[in-house]
């Protein structure tokens, strides 16, 4: 990689992060996503998760039981749906870059790792 004036650079010395800073903010990644993922699953459990009622004597029990969720329902189950997915992607992105041309701290990947997160980064925010 070349800078402004043409001076090749290596790409794990540009950040002018120290390793303690990383290591602070990929936590504070991990935390923040872990609390979205969470409330994400309660908000897909809230929505889709029917508790045990006592059936009814009466016939129309069955005809009652397949109605449709509102709209507004299906709406936030999915923004939620894919909250998780894009949380999921962005707790493991500072792990799967390739090692050898990253300048992230734990950074384990390779190439084909790099290619997976880049595939589900694109489907996130795609979302």
């Amino acid at each position: 990689m070349k800078d402004d004036a043409g001076v090749w650079q290596d790409p794990r010395t540009i950040s002018n992060l120290s390793d303690g800073q990383e290591i602070a903010l990929v936590i504070l990644v991990w935390c923040s996503s872990l609390l979205s993922m969470m409330g994400s699953i309660l908000i897909l459990r809230d929505l889709f998760w029917v508790p045990k009622r006592k059936k009814k004597q009466s016939s129309s029990s069955s005809a009652s039981s397949s109605h449709r969720r509102p709209a507004f329902a299906r709406i936030l189950g999915a923004m939620a749906l894919w909250d998780i997915v894009f949380t999921f992607q962005l707790c493991w992105s500072p792990l799967l870059v390739p090692a050898d041309t990253s300048q992230q701290v734990w950074a384990l990947g390779n190439d084909a790792t790099c290619q997976f997160l880049g595939f589900w980064t694109s489907l996130a925010f795609a979302a």
